[in-house]
């Protein structure tokens, strides 16, 4: 009998455990929400300029090669949408189709020939997504209102081969 108290006790303490307690509501926020962009003008404005600032020391001949590709590869997506469970975190978008362990353990991601890894973890109310390959890193801050009507990302991308990291901010819209 007392080993079934204590079982209890354990059971009730568990569940009302902060950590957990606030985990299975952040998880429960963004499972199944999708959102559509709703930064506008300044927002496209300040990505261009935060590119600008990255690439502004490197030679001039390789300054449009490196703006091409940092524009190609940090595209405003239209919408996103995330899944979440206990053990995985999914983040899709037109340009990507992120999945992972929520742990945060670093997976292959894309094709297995460019060796880009991909982690993804819930903290403190925000999904943290970073995404390694040889020439650098991306990491992706997602983080919704109290309200949970509106999503708010901050990316920021980094090399050895940029003057500055590339920093820019997001808002997209809770569309169902």
């Amino acid at each position: 009998m007392r080993l079934a108290g204590i079982s209890a006790l354990a059971v009730v303490l568990a569940f009302l455990s902060p950590r957990s307690a606030h985990a299975d509501d952040d998880r429960a926020r963004f499972s199944g929400a999708s959102f559509h962009y709703a930064g506008g003008s300044e927002e496209r404005a300040a990505r261009r300029a935060a590119i600008d600032r990255g690439i502004d020391s490197l030679f001039f001949a390789i300054r449009g090669i490196a703006r091409s590709r940092l524009s190609e590869g940090t595209k405003i997506d239209p919408w996103v949408a995330f899944s979440i469970d206990a053990a995985t975190i999914r983040v899709r978008a037109p340009s990507a189709d992120a999945m992972s362990p929520s742990s945060g353990a670093l997976v292959e991601w894309g094709s297995a020939s460019d060796g880009t890894k991909l982690s993804q973890r819930l903290e403190g109310g925000k999904i943290i997504q970073m995404f390694i390959a040889g020439e650098g890193r991306r990491v992706n801050e997602w983080v919704l209102s109290p309200d949970a009507a509106t999503l708010s990302l901050k990316v920021t991308v980094s090399s050895p081969k940029l003057s500055h990291p590339v920093v820019y901010k997001l808002t997209y819209e809770r569309t169902r």
